[in-house]
């Protein structure tokens, strides 16, 4: 799967979890991301990749993920972070493994985000940017911790 086909999948089926009001494509990012909320406020997100770097492995049993309530406000961008790795595990064939960023007992740089594998080689990452309080609002940098 490459960074414009997981960017496509996301737009299409995201919005299917409660509480997402949109996921639209972000034009200030290379296959980048916007993740609207009911409420108005917004995270953004970027998709990198890189082939043939996958570990091959085979994936036995599905692996799920539930999705979170994000009806509430504040919604911890965390949360955002887990709806995107239901909505991979769901809807997207191939994938072998997704693991989310914030979860991990020492989370790399960018706080919030997935490292997604794939069966034909391909290994993804959905990187949070950061995040806003609505449209036309300027995009401020994420942290640990942040909710929108």
């Amino acid at each position: 799967m490459t960074p414009t086909k997981l960017q496509q999948l996301l737009v299409a089926r995201l919005p299917e979890a409660q509480g997402i009001a949109s996921a639209e494509v972000w034009p200030q990012r290379p296959y980048g991301l916007t993740v609207a909320l009911a409420g108005g406020a917004s995270v953004h997100w970027m998709v990198t990749g890189a082939s043939g770097v996958a570990p091959t492995i085979e994936r036995k049993e599905p692996d799920q993920a539930e999705f979170p309530d994000l009806t509430t406000s504040p919604v911890k961008v965390a949360d955002i972070e887990l709806a995107l790795q239901a909505t991979i595990l769901r809807a997207a064939e191939g994938v072998l493994r997704v693991s989310r960023y914030s979860t991990r007992p020492e989370p790399p740089a960018v706080v919030f985000g997935l490292t997604v594998d794939c069966s034909d080689g391909w290994r993804l990452f959905v990187s949070a940017v950061g995040t806003s309080s609505g449209p036309g609002d300027r995009v401020r940098p994420v942290a640990a911790g942040a909710t929108v």
